[in-house]
């Protein structure tokens, strides 16, 4: 019986965790963090940088291979996270300034 119950309480428990995560990757929210994790962009023919708006990684081209150089992995982690919350406000602000416009009248 407790079996059945372990199960049940985990199958609603994922359920919940795909339910939040599907509503989040609508919203800016996914934005910040698609930008914080996946983005890339080329500096030069030989420099990549990971992240944005601020960089976690930096790639250079050496001997025919891409060689990462990160940052310490607390400082990484705030900076992913600094990312996110500033493309998730970057995103929204129109929208704010809208609503608080349409507000004050």
């Amino acid at each position: 019986m407790i079996v059945l119950f372990v199960i049940v309480f985990l199958l609603l428990g994922s359920w919940r965790m795909v339910a939040l995560f599907r509503r989040l990757w609508r919203q800016p929210v996914g934005v910040g963090c698609w930008s914080a994790i996946f983005s890339e962009y080329n500096l030069g023919p030989h420099f990549r940088v990971g992240g944005f708006p601020f960089p976690v990684v930096f790639f250079r081209w050496e001997a025919g291979n891409w060689v990462d150089y990160g940052v310490p992995e607390f400082q990484a982690w705030l900076t992913v996270l600094t990312n996110i919350i500033t493309v998730t406000v970057l995103t929204t602000l129109p929208l704010w300034l809208v609503i608080w416009r349409w507000q004050k009248r």
